[in-house]
């Protein structure tokens, strides 16, 4: 099986996602954040590939919380020690 590929995304406005796995022709989002607490808003400039007409599927925020977390439909709060 070949491993997937993996992008760095950063628009003009400054938008940027820390990761892009593309798996299957579909890209998977994730960003890594120090903090514990998982916030929503971590996962916000994953709609920014959507707009972009791009095919995007589970996107996750690497993090320091405790367990898997959901953040809305589509991500999820994933701990480090996970890894």
């Amino acid at each position: 099986m070949r491993p997937p590929a993996l992008y760095y995304y950063r628009d003009k406005d400054g938008k940027e996602i820390d990761l892009l796995f593309v798996y299957d022709h579909t890209l998977h989002p994730v960003e890594v954040k120090l903090g514990a607490t998982a916030r929503k808003d971590w996962a916000r400039h994953f709609s920014v590939l959507r707009s972009l007409g791009l095919r995007v599927r589970e996107g996750g925020v690497v993090c320091l919380c405790k367990e898997l977390l959901p953040l809305d439909q589509a991500n999820s709060a994933i701990p480090a020690g996970l890894l």
